[in-house]
């Protein structure tokens, strides 16, 4: 799981689209078996996510 992945998913439901958030459930429930289906879900992450706030380092007590 990764931070912009997950901030990407809540996003996304609080408009009202839960279609990520089914996908990654999906994917995290086997999460050692393949899934060439979201290949997308292990791309390095994206420029705009090494600014913004929630997907950049974090610490223990984030």
């Amino acid at each position: 799981m990764r931070n912009y992945l997950a901030l990407n998913a809540i996003e996304s439901a609080e408009n009202g689209d839960f279609k990520l958030m089914e996908s990654m459930m999906q994917v995290l429930q086997t999460p050692y078996d393949e899934h060439p289906e979201h290949e997308d879900f292990a791309t390095r992450r994206p420029d705009w996510a090494t600014s913004k706030p929630g997907c950049t380092m974090l610490t223990c007590s984030s």
